[in-house]
């Protein structure tokens, strides 16, 4: 599947990557659609997973939990990170230091690594 494609099909599901920003910006046709990725936004938006060594898709992971759809967390998580028992026990979890709740009001930083245990 084309690239174009791949976003296309992503960005609307609320599954945007900060790769989507620089293949949409570097495509020779390039494709805009209504929420044209946005790197500065992204950064600002989602710092979490920008924090995060194994690239988790943090928001997405910590929303099924919360729902308790354990399982597709696992598999957001094991997608992502292809050891996520090992790590998710030695990681120093950099994303809580970078979590908008934490920087935003909104109470304290989301413990992820508790999430995970």
């Amino acid at each position: 599947m084309d690239g174009r494609y791949r976003i296309l099909a992503r960005v609307p599901k609320g599954q945007g990557e900060p790769e989507d920003v620089i293949l949409a910006k570097t495509v020779t046709n390039k494709v805009y659609f209504c929420n044209d990725p946005d790197l500065d936004w992204y950064q600002d938006n989602v710092p979490c997973r920008r924090a995060c060594p194994a690239d988790t898709r943090i928001p997405e992971y910590i929303d099924s939990a919360s729902l308790g759809d354990y399982d597709k967390s696992y598999e957001i998580n094991l997608t992502d990170n292809v050891l996520p028992h090992t790590l998710g026990r030695v990681c120093a979890h950099p994303c809580e230091d970078k979590c908008r709740h934490g920087h935003e009001g909104m109470g304290e930083p989301v413990s992820i690594c508790w999430i995970k245990r």
